[in-house]
């Protein structure tokens, strides 16, 4: 979705990726994108999903009409967006209207539009397609890989973090960072002339597959730990009905990323033992930024409006302003045709991927829904045994929870049911407001990843292609997210700021 979004609109890297088999499944030649084939088994799910859902209203729970009505919409609506047996966006608006039909105040389904998180995930659309459009992401990522010297394989898991976890300053998605990140691995492929998933011959993951699934990840890696490197994150917030100030997240949430990361790729590197002699010229690195040339204009300006943007984030305990507002404003800095990035107004507004939006709404209006129906209470209802008595058991399950959990009900069902939740258990164990929502809500980040359809971005990932290869199967995901949640247990069993309070 987000991937053809950005190539579609002509940004920098449409011919290159385009001419190295990039075009997402269903593409027509010299057209459009059309949407992907759906499957058999899709429909299958699709209608069990649905017949699911209708005997869901007839069990005896402690809901009224409404509520069992809200319950069952809601397994629907989680079992559609993985199945997908039709476009998530159009499953989003079904759910929207099948919402407001039912009797709920739009004040509760279109809050996404209304809060400052909402304007936030709108903005980092438009500031991603800036840096596409401007040639600066494809300039910053060169450089730094031509300065960290990232011609081999290992170098450039390395180099990934660096990319990943900084770029995330200026990029504020992680679905936006995969847009730039995806055609730097695809451009490092060719460069190293890796086979592709037939040529390899031998079981396991392929390299291209492990190095390009590790990108997904260190782009949702990077978009948690810090306050507004993902609109989830700020949304979590609004959710929980507190806030953190922002170096404060990125002192807590840093360490633990940080750790997570380099740990997970030496794990990689003992697991997979990728070939030493794989490597990628330096002349060839150097030559592509020397064709780039000197900065242009359009590229200072941006540079210059992104630094005061990233300044007014980390500032934003003195003068308050939220990080929505001031992406918004920069939005609107980089929407004057004088800036030099876009031709007008509506081709500002054009770069915004406006499915993917009504997919984030009807996410959070579900989140309410589930409150104010009393579906949240029931639920919490159900795990009052578990509750954990000690604070060394809470930071414990809420990682077990969080990663788990998430893999099964998805990133937004932790986010609107459980966070509330371990916010309570947390307040009655003495534990601070940061510690006892980041303990939940880290892990629940990288929880989406064992079972890759419930990422999104990992579903964007897959449009890039590699030889006419799909770059990663669902297998090959499962598999390196089982590696990346060891990485992550160390990381959070060495990092007793966040979690396990055991030393």
């Amino acid at each position: 979705m987000a991937i053809e979004y950005f190539i579609q609109r002509g940004d920098s890297l449409e011919n290159k990726s385009n001419a190295i088999g990039s075009a997402p499944p269903g593409a027509k030649p010299g057209g459009p994108p059309g949407p992907p084939p759906v499957s058999k088994s899709q429909k299958i799910v699709g209608l069990v999903a649905v017949i699911v859902s209708i005997a869901i209203f007839f069990l005896p729970l402690p809901l009224d009409t409404i509520g069992k009505i809200t319950f069952s919409l809601t397994i629907w609506l989680l079992v559609w967006l993985i199945a997908t047996p039709i476009e998530s966006g159009h499953t989003s608006l079904i759910y929207i209207a099948l919402l407001l039909l039912i009797g709920y105040p739009s004040s509760q389904i279109f809050t996404m539009l209304m809060i400052n998180p909402g304007w936030f995930q709108i903005a980092s659309f438009v500031i991603a397609a800036a840096m596409m459009r401007s040639g600066l992401a494809r300039r910053l990522s060169y450089l730094i890989m031509c300065k960290l010297r990232a011609n081999t394989v290992r170098r450039f898991m390395i180099a990934s973090i660096f990319i990943s976890l900084l770029l995330i300053f200026i990029i504020p998605s992680p679905i936006s960072l995969m847009a730039i990140l995806m055609p730097i691995m695809i451009y490092c492929a060719e460069a190293w002339k890796l086979p592709s998933r037939n040529e390899a011959g031998k079981k396991g993951v392929p390299l291209i597959a492990m190095l390009s699934f590790l990108l997904v990840i260190f782009g949702g890696l990077a978009g948690f730990w810090i306050k507004t490197g993902f609109s989830q994150n700020l949304i979590t917030l609004q959710i929980a009905q507190t806030d953190i100030p922002w170096i404060k997240w990125l002192l807590l949430a840093g360490p633990p990323t940080w750790i997570c990361a380099f740990i997970l790729v030496v794990l990689c590197i003992i697991i997979w033992k990728p070939d030493k002699n794989i490597e990628a010229p330096m002349s060839m690195l150097e030559d592509e930024l020397k064709k780039m040339g000197k900065l242009s204009g359009t590229e200072s300006r941006l540079i210059i409006l992104m630094v005061v943007i990233v300044l007014c984030w980390i500032t934003e305990s003195i003068h308050h302003i939220q990080p929505g507002w001031i992406a918004i404003c920069g939005v609107c800095i980089m929407a004057i045709p004088r800036f030099g990035l876009f031709k007008s107004f509506g081709d500002t507004v054009s770069t915004i991927n406006w499915p993917l939006i009504f997919f984030q709404t009807a996410l959070l209006a579900m989140v309410n829904v589930l409150a104010s129906s009393g579906i949240n209470a029931m639920i919490a209802s159900w795990f009052a045994g578990v509750k954990p008595a000690t604070a060394t058991g809470y930071y414990a399950f809420s990682a077990l929870m969080g990663t788990f959990g998430t893999s099964i009900l998805g990133v937004n069902a932790i986010q609107g049911v459980f966070v509330p939740m371990f916010m309570q258990w947390g307040q009655a164990l003495g534990i601070g407001q940061a510690q006892s929502l980041l303990a939940i809500w880290l892990p629940a980040g990288l929880g989406g990843s064992l079972i890759p359809t419930l990422l999104p971005s990992v579903l964007f990932a897959w449009t890039f292609k590699y030889k006419g290869e799909r770059m990663f199967t669902v297998k090959d995901g499962f598999i390196v997210a089982l590696v990346l949640f060891a990485a992550y247990y160390i990381a959070a069993a060495l990092c007793q700021l966040v979690y396990w309070g055991l030393i």
